[in-house]
């Protein structure tokens, strides 16, 4: 999870790359706009994981190994507990885009999320994490953002739906609206990829 030594470079990252998030993330237009909302939120974000409620929502930073920068973000939300199923969102800073860190991440966290309660998670640094349990992940995404519509299509997720026009973005029209899914059963979490593929 982002801490508050984050917020600086949080609010950089955000700011470096607002025009090319934008129109596609939600978010964007009224989020760290000064150094204080981006503090602000970075506390929001840690008290939102509540695994009581469906309000739970958990955003992590994604960071370079070698030098601890912020090259994004990547997390969850719209957990559905009834159903035990959630859907995964992420963003790149656009100077660290086209070099696997997002999908990186991605892959990661569909491990981490389908991984059983039971079970540890055991990341690159070597530290674990109990599994959260959930039975499906799914990722959707507006078909004109072509940058987050390759993450799922590079994991190799099925392509579960197309809703034609569905969206409105400004500054993009009218959007078809793609999902893709993954349950537990279909997911191999040693290679961090579908079974098979």
């Amino acid at each position: 999870m982002y801490t508050p030594e984050d917020a600086d470079g949080l609010f950089r990252a955000v700011n470096e790359s607002r025009d090319t998030l934008l129109p596609w993330l939600p978010w964007v237009p009224t989020a760290h706009r000064t150094i204080y909302e981006t503090i602000y939120d970075i506390e929001r974000f840690r008290r939102d994981v509540d695994p009581w409620t469906e309000r739970t929502n958990l955003v992590l930073g994604v960071f370079r190994r070698d030098t601890g920068e912020i090259v994004g973000g990547n997390g969850f939300h719209t957990l559905r507990l009834a159903t035990s199923q959630a859907e995964i969102g992420y963003w790149t800073h656009e100077r660290h885009r086209r070099q696997g860190y997002c999908t990186e991440a991605t892959r990661w966290m569909i491990s981490w999320m389908l991984t059983p309660r039971e079970r540890a998670l055991r990341g690159g640094d070597g530290c674990e994490v109990p599994g959260w349990g959930l039975r499906r992940v799914e990722i959707l995404a507006a078909g004109g953002n072509v940058a987050s519509c390759a993450v799922p299509r590079r994991i190799g997720l099925r392509e579960e739906m197309r809703r034609v026009e569905h969206t409105w973005l400004d500054g993009a029209g009218w959007q078809d609206m793609l999902c893709w899914g993954v349950l537990a059963r279909e997911w191999d979490f040693i290679r961090h990829a579908p079974a098979g593929r």
